[in-house]
């Protein structure tokens, strides 16, 4: 595939799984050995914010590889990192890098503001001097 068809296949990956909350498209765009992990990281969202919309910022492709700037938003409404809904609306931000491979992706790397949400979740404030613990740290559910 070319770099265009790539991010297009990309795009497309976000916007059907996770913009129209389909998980049955997984199966579409992601290759067995990562579909599972995926199908993993989706219901993880989608139970803590069930309203969750990605937004595209930029997307740029060379090759086999995508890298995506994300907008993720959503409303706290079911438990996330072991917090229970708070009923706060979120925001935070997501790059991703994907490799594709026999047309579709085979490989998904992240950066996440993870700090930025968990703020917002109350689990970490800001002080002066860096950042301190303001609840228990995060915990598996």
């Amino acid at each position: 595939m070319t770099a265009d068809a790539n991010r297009q296949l990309v795009r497309a990956a976000l916007q059907r799984v996770f913009g129209q909350h389909n998980r049955s498209a997984v199966d579409e765009y992601f290759a067995p050995s990562l579909a599972p992990a995926v199908r993993t990281h989706y219901d993880e969202l989608i139970r803590g914010f069930p309203d969750l919309t990605v937004s595209v910022n930029e997307i740029l492709a060379e090759g086999d590889y995508v890298a995506a700037r994300l907008t993720l938003r959503g409303t706290h409404r079911g438990p996330f990192a072991g917090v229970a809904a708070t009923e706060r609306a979120m925001t935070w931000g997501s790059m991703r890098f994907y490799r594709i491979e026999n047309d579709m992706v085979a490989e998904t790397w992240a950066i996440q503001d993870r700090l930025g949400l968990f703020q917002q979740l109350g689990l970490v404030q800001a002080d002066i001097g860096g950042v301190s613990w303001a609840a228990s740290p995060p915990r598996r559910e």
